[in-house]
């Protein structure tokens, strides 16, 4: 499940904690699948979020400007 969905952009945002590590390869199949139905994933770490929120907020509204 994602993080966050947005459905009038169809955009899934997830943030990847530790947890995450184990887990790339399954959530690259989730990713393929999320594509297949066009909807984009953006991923961020806790640490970004937490650290850097000036860039993760850049960083989402210019993926937002992109999408389609």
């Amino acid at each position: 499940m994602p993080d966050f969905y947005c459905l009038a952009l169809r955009l899934c945002i997830e943030i990847a904690g530790h947890s995450h590590d184990e887990t790339v390869e399954y959530d690259r199949h989730r990713e393929i699948d999320m594509e297949n139905l066009h909807i984009t994933t953006i991923r961020y770490t806790n640490d970004d979020v937490i650290l850097h929120s000036d860039a993760v907020r850049d960083d989402l509204s210019a993926t937002i400007l992109l999408l389609p």
